[in-house]
């Protein structure tokens, strides 16, 4: 397990460098060309990357959490508290400060949910930077796969359109026929030819169709997890992310209005993300430890705490992916929302790191 782990961890930390790399070329290639609006604004491209391929990595994200729920670090009431807490204070408190400076905005409150993200692939590309023990390695994993629990949550129930009716209750008979399978005769095969099916029923129920990819991973023998992240890591994180990154990040500095930043908008992914991440975190460790309801793991302190809740702010991937739901048919507010995303995710990683290197002296 701690192999699998260790290599789990090496793959995030090399898509980081991709991830970046595909930031870059994405925001070079669109101040140089407008060639970049003409492929990526193209609907049947932007849909076919958003909303397709993006199913990969959110079937990727259900097995990941399938493991560690029931054979890794959270598979226990005890292991699971810590990080369980952790997370969702680290997600309500984002929130809370957006929301304190969006509320009388009907339009950019859309966007609560955009600083409750993080970016495992980056975090861990700067934990790895930082050269941190083992413990605070799987600690902030932890941390990430809760979160990543709770992303997968409020954009299932909260960034969706309409609900049709008649179509959830198809999920619900496909369900019950896919648990029934997984009792008497599961194949691979059959998630496989499952997979367009499933997809279209939740595209056509309201429900945003990457989380037909969860709920399918639920599906997955115990046993096979392990093959099928073999077959997918490398695709989803090496291909299918960066694909993302270079199709939604692109925007055009000299027409961009700054101003923007120091909006209601701005400030409440900036503070919230970066602001509303330590606080969430490190006082509920902080009020938790002291009332000994958790644990800190051997080598955890709550300076390590404090550390990690920094580079939990880096939202990227799946801020910009929620960023993307909330104003998809407003370009403006969405260029705003990614360019303080981009801002706010740059500086938690270099103050992330800088605290990280200097834990040794505490």
């Amino acid at each position: 397990m701690k192999y699998f782990l260790l290599r789990f961890i090496a793959l995030f930390q090399v898509s980081g460098y991709i991830l970046i790399t595909s930031f870059a070329i994405a925001m070079i290639w669109a101040n140089l060309s407008d060639t970049y609006f003409l492929v990526f604004h193209n609907k049947y491209i932007h849909f076919s990357i958003n909303e397709i391929l993006m199913t990969l990595f959110f079937f990727l994200v259900g097995l990941e959490i399938k493991r560690e729920l029931l054979i890794g670090h959270l598979n226990s009431f005890k292991k699971a508290l810590l990080p369980a807490i952790l997370a969702t204070f680290g997600a309500i408190a984002p929130a809370f400060i957006f929301i304190i400076l969006n509320y009388d905005d009907p339009i950019t409150i859309k966007g609560w949910g955009i600083p409750m993200a993080t970016d495992i692939a980056f975090a861990f590309l700067i934990i790895s930077l930082a050269k941190v023990p083992y413990s605070i390695k799987i600690t902030l994993l932890s941390i990430a796969i809760v979160d990543d629990i709770i992303a997968v949550m409020v954009i299932g129930l909260f960034y969706t359109k309409g609900l049709n009716i008649n179509y959830i209750l198809f999920i619900f008979i496909i369900g019950l026929v896919l648990a029934i399978i997984y009792k008497k005769f599961y194949r691979d095969w059959i998630i496989i030819l499952a997979f367009p099916i499933v997809w279209f029923i939740f595209y056509k129920s309201g429900i945003h169709p990457v989380i037909s990819g969860v709920f399918l991973s639920f599906f997955v023998k115990l046993d096979r997890i392990e093959r099928w992240e073999d077959s997918l890591d490398n695709y989803v994180n090496l291909i299918i992310l960066p694909i993302f990154v270079l199709a939604n990040s692109g925007i055009e500095i000299h027409s961009f209005n700054f101003s923007g930043i120091y909006s209601d908008l701005g400030k409440g992914i900036i503070l919230g993300l970066f602001f509303g991440k330590q606080i969430g975190i490190t006082l509920s460790a902080f009020i938790f430890q002291k009332l000994k309801i958790v644990e800190f793991p051997e080598g955890v302190k709550i300076f390590e705490i404090w550390a990690m809740s920094i580079i939990c702010a880096i939202g990227f991937t799946m801020s910009i992916f929620i960023s993307e739901l909330a104003f998809s048919n407003n370009k403006e507010l969405l260029e705003t929302a990614k360019m303080s995303i981009f801002i706010v995710s740059f500086f938690s990683a270099i103050f992330g790191l800088i605290v990280l290197k200097s834990r040794q002296f505490f």
